[in-house]
């Protein structure tokens, strides 16, 4: 019986219903969505293999143009190393570190602006 009391006694508290007892104010909880990672998947393939994150992007064209430049700049490079000009391979190593910076800055500004929150 007692501990019937104490139950009822409980409920009555809880509920508010019984005298001298207040029902503790609900916190109120603010949840922010979670950035969505998914739109810098490509620029990060972009760093692997340059034109990777356009394709991923849906720009074919543009993906193609940047793994092609990256191409012949490799093979501007193993052209320089293979021979006595220098030229050839310092223009490819320049034109590898362009495309590769460039790549993945490109898929980046497409991603960034792709987002939700700067539709608004």
């Amino acid at each position: 019986m007692p501990l019937m009391i104490a139950a009822l006694t409980t409920t009555l508290a809880l509920s508010g219903a019984a005298p001298g007892f207040e029902a503790a104010p609900v916190p109120q909880v603010r949840q922010e969505a979670a950035p969505d990672w998914t739109h810098y998947v490509p620029v990060g393939a972009s760093f692997v293999v340059p034109g990777t994150g356009q394709v991923l992007q849906g720009d074919l064209l543009k993906g193609l143009s940047h793994l092609g430049f990256a191409a012949v700049c490799l093979g501007l490079t193993q052209l320089g190393s293979g021979s006595s000009d220098q030229a050839l391979r310092v223009a490819g190593g320049v034109g590898l570190v362009g495309i590769g910076l460039w790549s993945p800055w490109d898929a980046f500004t497409k991603a960034a602006g792709s987002r939700p929150e700067d539709a608004r």
